[in-house]
């Protein structure tokens, strides 16, 4: 679990922080910052250097690149806006109507030529699936430690929390409710550990 950043105004939900992929939280850059975030990117991608190291100090650039939250608070639909000094500003929805899990992603596009996915297989068990995520989750976690750079660690990492959100949800698909509480657990323990270690 993160720590509190504060309690919404209507009492009925707290925002957490120091934790990944909170759905009530968002990161976002002003106009001015839009396109000389963008020439940083391409600096990183064409000019960092050939080594391993000019790479990962190119992309530990660009993840000090200083970006304000936004927080919607998912009971009321409060918006909170994080100013340049970093004070919070509320902001309320003009009627019910209003979504209140407004930071959800899109769905990515499909990168071209890419295979479809394939199909489970008629009657695979579904904790069978469950666990094959499992391990390549821990697989991925293990090559956190052996990662060459920052940049390869953050890497595993991604991959170790996608193998790990995919085991949560198949076990939860197949009800299979404890098991899927104990993978989120130990979800929050790799998050832990990377934010403690490789950040």
């Amino acid at each position: 679990m993160g720590s509190l950043l504060f309690t919404c105004v209507c009492g009925g939900f707290r925002f957490l922080g120091s934790a990944d992929d909170r759905p009530y939280a968002a990161h976002f850059l002003p106009e001015q910052q839009w396109y000389p975030f963008w020439d940083a990117v391409d600096a990183a991608v064409e000019s960092s250097g050939p080594s391993a190291r000019e790479k990962a100090d190119a992309c530990m650039a660009l993840r000090a690149w200083p970006a304000r939250s936004l927080w919607q608070c998912p009971r009321c639909g409060a918006l909170y806006v994080e100013d340049p000094q970093g004070g919070t500003h509320r902001f309320l929805p003009e009627s019910d109507a209003v979504p209140r899990e407004l930071f959800l992603p899109e769905a990515p596009p499909e990168p071209a030529g890419k295979p479809a996915a394939e199909a489970p297989e008629p009657g695979a068990p579904g904790l069978g699936q469950v666990e094959a995520c499992v391990r390549l989750g821990e697989e991925a976690y293990d090559r956190m430690y052996d990662a060459s750079s920052s940049s390869a660690a953050t890497a595993c990492y991604s991959d170790a929390k996608e193998a790990f959100r995919d085991a949560i949800r198949l076990a939860r698909e197949q009800g299979i409710e404890e098991r899927a509480l104990a993978l989120e657990a130990r979800l929050e323990h790799i998050k832990a550990v990377f934010r403690s270690q490789f950040t």
